[in-house]
């Protein structure tokens, strides 16, 4: 199912004003961070390399295609996102770094060619189609590095993937990305996480700055509830970016007194119709 054409807009111009206050305000030298899925991108760059992977028979299970896809979701549904990404992430055991990022590339130049749209893969189970960066968030990023900041990608997607991403779009190195890591031996993923890392997930995300970083962001951006500890771990800056319900929830929870170091941007992409009309 294809949705109405997607037009890319930046940050609206009260956040655009409230960042440029914020920004002139954050120290040389300190960290922010960003989740990449549904922030520094439209939809999810790990899933979309996932639904490829299980249509096209890249893993190796007894499931076909949709059987492996609706496991997901089930699994999303009966123990939490956070175990069915990591779940995602253990799937690649038995390929190499070099062929998940090779594959993840490849996916990525596919999808960024495909209406922004879902597709209805079994009775049920539909998956979304199409990758489009958001260009707001690397210019962002880009500001914040010439500031003298120093930007990371905190993710819950296997980190070849993300790398395959940033290295395109964001001016993120891959040591300076953080995200679901696999052991590695004999140049094969092992099905199990590599040791000291946590999973970069809800509160797994603080942990994992903690441990690879050393220190806590001065600007997170996140899109989800499973953002939320990582986000109120920033010193300044808060940037939600067309947050889900649950997240928006929290935010408008918060005490008068915190919501100026929160800024909420709704979708970089907004619908159009034929006659060129924003869509809701």
């Amino acid at each position: 199912m294809r949705t109405p054409a997607a037009q890319e807009i930046g940050f609206s111009p009260a956040n655009q004003r409230r960042l440029d206050a914020l920004v002139e305000g954050l120290a040389a030298g300190s960290p922010a961070c960003f989740d990449l899925d549904g922030t520094c991108l439209k939809h999810d760059a790990g899933e979309a390399v996932f639904f490829s992977m299980a249509l096209e028979g890249y893993l190796e299970t007894d499931l076909d295609g949709p059987a492996l896809i609706r496991s997901y979701f089930d699994k999303q549904g009966q123990e939490g996102k956070s175990n069915a990404e990591l779940w995602l992430a253990l799937l690649l055991a038995g390929r190499s770094p070099d062929e998940v990022r090779a594959y993840s590339r490849a996916v990525i130049e596919r999808e960024l060619a495909r209406p922004l749209g879902r597709e209805r893969v079994s009775p049920g189970v539909e998956i979304a189609t199409g990758l489009r960066p958001y260009r707001a968030m690397g210019e962002l990023m880009q500001r914040l590095e010439r500031a003298g900041l120093r930007c990371w990608i905190v993710s819950a997607s296997n980190r070849w993937t993300v790398e395959a991403w940033a290295e395109r779009f964001l001016p993120v190195p891959a040591e300076r990305i953080i995200a679901a890591q696999p052991a590695v031996e004999g140049g094969r993923i092992q099905p199990r996480l590599a040791a000291g890392l946590p999973m970069t997930y809800g509160p797994g995300k603080v942990e994992a700055i903690d441990a690879c970083i050393g220190r806590r962001p001065a600007l997170a951006a996140g899109n989800s509830i499973n953002d939320w500890q990582m986000l109120c771990a920033a010193s300044h800056c808060r940037l939600a970016i067309a947050p889900g319900a649950a997240l928006r929830a929290r935010i408008d929870a918060l005490p008068a007194g915190e919501a100026p170091s929160w800024i909420v941007q709704p979708d970089f992409y907004a619908r159009t119709g034929e006659d060129g009309r924003e869509r809701r």
